[in-house]
């Protein structure tokens, strides 16, 4: 669980990140850091970015130093202004994940809201929070209509790899629902805390399907969780503070 999180009101993320921020990848002429893939092609990937950002941020909270703070908003803005016309994040899965029907994700979709509403709470720069908008308006288009959630049988499925059939990736599904939250929390929009209540019931309703009786799954295709995912998600601090501060009939807290 993260160090800082603040029931009602943007603190810090709600898993502790801040071993992320100790990058020791290559990065751009700015400071982004660049993946490298297995074909020695580098490239920007949002979810690093999002996570560096993130530990950043909580560092700075931890610590009050401004070299996180100025990182974190380097970030931040790296992921604001990437954005493309649609509000998405493009992410390589064209080389990681040849199934994906697009280079969306829902998990990248929902970190940079996280992180992008912190750094609007920071600045109080609007185009913090226009983009944190629009990011969630992609993040809740049908995958058929380019976006990254699926709804059936009365419930929204946050895609990490928008894909025909649903893979429905648990830990990508729990971290986008954090950046609906952290919107809600910031606007109060009645329509918001429709679509996060629906998200949280979802997800209570479907964890049945992650149980193999023994161990965890990874997605909804029958993929065995590393032992990483089943730590991050199977029990773990995660749930404590999903239940803790993320109650189902909630409001903003």
């Amino acid at each position: 669980m993260g160090k800082h999180i603040s029931p009602g009101r943007i603190g810090g993320y709600y898993n502790d990140f801040t071993r992320k921020a100790d990058w020791r990848g290559i990065s751009d002429d700015n400071g982004i850091p660049l993946n490298v893939l297995s074909n020695g092609k580098r490239v920007y990937f949002p979810i690093t970015i999002a996570q560096m950002a993130l530990a950043n941020y909580d560092l700075w909270l931890d610590k009050g130093e401004s070299k996180n703070k100025d990182l974190f908003l380097k970030l931040a803005t790296w992921l604001k202004t990437n954005m493309d016309e649609n509000g998405g994040l493009i992410n390589p899965w064209m080389y990681l994940r040849s199934s994906a029907v697009s280079n969306y994700s829902g998990l990248a979709q929902g970190e940079a809201i996280s992180v992008m509403i912190r750094a609007y709470e920071l600045t109080k720069s609007e185009p913090f929070l226009d983009s944190c908008k629009k990011a969630y308006n992609l993040m809740l288009k049908p995958v058929e209509d380019g976006g990254c959630s699926v709804y059936s049988d009365g419930k929204i499925y946050i895609e990490e790899y928008p894909e025909i059939p649903r893979s429905t990736v648990l830990n990508g599904w729990i971290f986008a629902s954090f950046g609906v939250y952290d919107l809600l929390i910031a606007t109060g929009d009645a329509g918001i805390q429709e679509v996060y209540s629906s998200v949280l019931k979802s997800i209570e309703q479907s964890l049945y399907q992650y149980d193999s009786g023994s161990w965890s799954y990874y997605d909804l295709h029958g993929t065995i969780a590393s032992p990483f995912y089943h730590s991050l998600l199977c029990p773990n601090p995660i749930w404590c503070c999903w239940s803790m501060y993320m109650p189902e009939s909630s409001g903003p807290l």
